[in-house]
């Protein structure tokens, strides 16, 4: 069975075979009446730009702090601490970066990830040297 279009209450019905032109999409800011009812099953009102950015933004970090872990090891001198150091820095630089793409409404590619992780690894590296000493 294909797809059926179904006009909201009080909307004329269109006629037979009628379908909205390719790529339309309702416009910016539309909500659904609330007298409609709940979405039929399996229909979303609202489509995130970044679904999985949780998962993107935790790849980049890891990625980002596997690459500087001999850097802090270095800076560091202990392997233990760098490895914390670390896992500290993925776990937060994850949660920071995944909540600012899955809030917002514009699709994110690969790259404000990696500067928006890259930039919250110099903020790490600034204060691990500022403790380095304790």
């Amino acid at each position: 069975m294909g797809l059926v279009y179904n006009p909201p209450p009080n909307w004329p019905t269109p006629p037979p075979g009628w379908q909205p032109p390719p790529g339309w999409q309702p416009p910016p800011g539309w909500r659904p009446d609330p007298s409609w009812g709940p979405a039929p099953l399996g229909w979303k009102w609202m489509v995130r730009a970044n679904p999985h950015a949780f998962a993107r933004a935790s790849a980049v970090s890891g990625a980002v702090q596997f690459v500087l872990l001999p850097l802090r090891v270095l800076a560091l001198g202990s392997a233990s601490r760098a490895i914390g150091y670390s896992l500290g820095a993925a776990v937060l630089s994850t949660a920071v970066v995944g909540t600012v793409a899955w809030s917002v409404r514009r699709r994110w590619d690969w790259w404000p990830y990696l500067a928006a992780v890259g930039g919250m690894a110099v903020l790490s590296f600034m204060t691990m040297s500022h403790h380095s000493g304790s």
